[in-house]
């Protein structure tokens, strides 16, 4: 799913978020792409963070701090960028 909730109103917003929960109880992957990061979180067992198609980081979603998390995203994502040249 590539930013799944984009454009949704509230109740279809609810109705994506639990049929999203149904299928991670039924152990079900989904893939999604989001810039929701606290969102991501909550829907995920795993996250990865990818810059430019290249792996950077990844984790387990349960053991993870939403505010380090995202603090370490953004600090990640800036020495990536710094590392690339126009």
């Amino acid at each position: 799913l590539d930013e799944p909730f984009s454009g949704l109103d509230p109740h279809a917003a609810g109705m994506l978020r639990r049929t999203l929960e149904r299928l991670r109880r039924q152990r079900r992957t989904v893939f999604m792409v989001t810039h929701n990061l606290t969102q991501g979180l909550e829907l995920s067992d795993r996250w990865l963070i990818l810059d430019r198609g290249r792996l950077i980081d990844a984790g387990v979603s349960s053991q993870t701090d939403v505010a380090a998390f995202e603090s370490a995203y953004f600090e990640r994502i800036a020495r990536q960028s710094a590392r690339v040249t126009p």
